[in-house]
């Protein structure tokens, strides 16, 4: 299931859609697979709101 992430970053938001790959508890991250297939790597603090489709 894709889910839909909105993120703070250096001030300004930015808005990602993918499935959650990894959960690295110890760096306090998720592993992301976007729609394209690229990996992001977010930290738990920058997330603001994450939506079902």
């Amino acid at each position: 299931m894709s889910l839909h992430f909105e993120l703070f970053n250096q001030g300004f938001t930015r808005k990602i859609n993918g499935k959650v790959v990894y959960v690295d508890h110890l760096r306090k991250e998720f592993r992301i697979k976007d729609d394209r297939g690229d990996t992001n790597f977010i930290r738990f603090a920058d997330i603001l709101n994450v939506k079902t489709p």
